[in-house]
């Protein structure tokens, strides 16, 4: 079952790219993004997407998650895309700033229950 995993890493509608943010020695990772491709469906356009983003609990407020953030923008841009998208938990009250500050607005609500 694991392997389907790297079955959905080979084929291009699943292509992602990971960037990781190192201490100034290079030893440390301090934060990772991933960004790729989505589709919205309701108007068929394909977005840039950041698809995974994280900083570790100690290296936060250093400016890291601005630097990440701001080079997946930067790099969804180069490869050409018009718009770009990223989700967030509802609850995440600073990343959501983080992100507002960088333009990003609400464009759908997605519900969740516990069942």
């Amino acid at each position: 079952m694991f392997g389907d995993f790297d079955r959905f890493v080979k084929e291009d509608r699943f292509k992602f790219k990971v960037f990781i943010a190192t201490s100034k020695d290079g030893e440390v990772p301090v934060g990772y993004v991933s960004v790729g491709e989505l589709m919205n469906p309701a108007v068929g356009m394909k977005l840039g997407s950041v698809l995974d983003f994280w900083v570790p609990e100690e290296f936060r407020k250093k400016g890291i998650g601005s630097k990440l953030l701001d080079y997946a923008l930067d790099y969804i841009k180069r490869q050409g895309y018009s718009h770009a998208s990223i989700m967030v938990s509802a609850s995440n009250d600073k990343a959501i700033l983080m992100y507002e500050k960088r333009g990003f607005k609400p464009d759908r609500i997605n519900l969740a229950k516990r069942i």
